[in-house]
């Protein structure tokens, strides 16, 4: 076992063994640990202490620290280029549609070019594609499936996920269409298996059922603004400005939805049109997403 195997906590005690003049090879063998591992120990405790010219143990950590790193932002940077590759585009690749700039994929030219990129230890690829605008995506939660958003199409698909990571053929979740200019934005599963969704033009919040049943939370919909967007997308002639006029008094343009607090019952609402995050008390906690677990984890688990 190397050195980096051993805690200081074992280490201190072998070099006071050592330090009262017991000999390294005897110490060795008591310990069942190679000459060399304790020679190295010595060496680094001098070092520490200003006996001996070298790199010092918070010094040698903060330049490991840094190797890695760097490390991680070369992995990213090669995923981010293979990425451009794999979408021909010079840019950075767009979550929901390949048109640029953004705002073209609200022209009321609902162009089915969204795509799911996945990127894991193969490297980023696309698992579904010809999507009308992807937003934002969910794992739903028995982690079978995974949700989506498909904003411009006016409804949530759903995709089973494979073995390989990859995704199976696409469903729909709930009614075919929401509505002419029922347009979901963000989404996201409470602790049931609910799937909360924002609608940004009619300033709803809306609740999916596993059983495909559909509830209004709220609502602040302006419905002449909304049926003049509507007109607008079918004739493939819609305003920007118009859309933001869908905005209400109470409720501007709902972009989003999450669960937080430390009972997860918090629920905040993000927006495009409002200078605040509305929130209130959900009777129903929400359900964690997958990566949360890794920092749950982290901070259970003992540090040796």
């Amino acid at each position: 076992m190397g050195r980096r195997g051993y805690t200081s906590e074992f280490r201190r005690p072998v070099l006071e063994l050592i330090g009262t003049g017991r000999p390294v090879r005897e110490v060795a063998g008591d310990l069942g640990i190679s000459e060399q591992t304790i020679y190295t120990w010595r060496r680094q405790d001098r070092i520490d202490r200003g006996l001996e010219p070298g790199l010092a143990s918070t010094e040698r950590a903060e330049l490991v620290a840094a190797r890695k790193r760097v490390r991680e932002l070369e992995t990213e940077l090669a995923v981010h280029r293979r990425a451009a590759e794999l979408l021909k585009e010079k840019a950075r690749p767009k979550a929901g549609t390949r048109q640029q700039p953004y705002s073209e994929a609200l022209s009321g030219d609902p162009a089915a070019d969204g795509y799911v990129l996945l990127v894991d230890q193969k490297g980023p690829r696309i698992v579904a594609d010809n999507i009308a605008l992807t937003n934002e995506l969910r794992i739903d939660p028995t982690g079978q499936y995974l949700y989506l958003a498909e904003s411009m199409a006016s409804r949530i698909l759903r995709f089973p996920i494979l073995e390989d990571g990859g995704l199976g053929e696409r469903e729909i979740a709930g009614p075919d269409v929401f509505g002419p200019a029922d347009w979901p934005d963000g989404i996201a599963f409470d602790a049931e298996g609910n799937l909360w969704i924002t609608f940004f033009t009619t300033n709803e919040l809306k609740i999916l059922t596993p059983g495909g049943d559909v509830h209004t939370v709220f609502s602040d919909r302006q419905t002449e603004a909304v049926e003049l967007v509507a007109r607008e997308f079918a004739a493939r002639d819609m305003s920007i400005p118009d859309v933001f006029a869908c905005a209400g008094p109470r409720v501007g343009l709902c972009a989003s939805v999450n669960f937080g607090g430390p009972d997860l019952r918090d629920v905040y609402i993000g927006s495009l049109a409002m200078d605040r995050v509305l929130t209130f008390r959900s009777p129903v906690p929400g359900h964690p997403m997958p990566h949360w677990n890794r920092y749950i984890n982290m901070e259970k688990t003992p540090v040796a």
